[in-house]
């Protein structure tokens, strides 16, 4: 496959130069279409891999990719009440902190309790995420292009 995206990198790139006369002489195939086919071609291994995980994904998976979500969204920490206010899922807080305790239980996350400011309050209680994998993840971009 990465073969072919080549050639077709090179045949653009020869159409674009806009050479004139009909002797081109033998088509020889540049490094830069070759790095481009590659590129291409891991871009489409990795998308493919990407889809089929989606498809894969089972109710669990998805509702535990999409809290990570949620909590990185508000960057990495989360109350039970920001989680109910968020989605209403997690309504009432009661099933927020629930599906919070889930991530404590299982190592994903713990609890803090910072300290009220110099105005005091409430005390809260603060999901943080530990050093999560990044499984769950629908990146934003591909595999690094290597074509500079």
């Amino acid at each position: 496959m990465a073969v072919r995206l080549a050639l077709v990198f090179e045949c653009v790139a020869w159409a674009a130069a806009d050479v004139d006369g009909d002797d081109h002489g033998p088509l020889k195939i540049s490094e830069a279409s070759v790095l481009a086919g590659i590129a291409l071609a891991e871009w489409f291994i990795y998308e493919t891999a990407r889809v089929y995980a989606d498809l894969a994904e089972n109710q669990d998976d998805r509702a535990v990719r999409e809290l990570l979500q949620i909590i990185r969204a508000h960057g990495g920490e989360i109350t039970p009440r920001d989680l109910a206010n968020s989605n209403r899922r997690y309504r009432p807080v009661s099933v927020a902190t629930e599906a919070l305790d889930g991530f404590v239980k299982d190592g994903i996350g713990e609890w803090i309790c910072p300290k009220p400011g110099p105005s005091g309050g409430q005390p809260r209680k603060v999901l943080r995420l530990k050093s999560v994998s990044r499984a769950f993840d629908t990146p934003a971009e591909g595999p690094e292009s290597k074509v500079t």
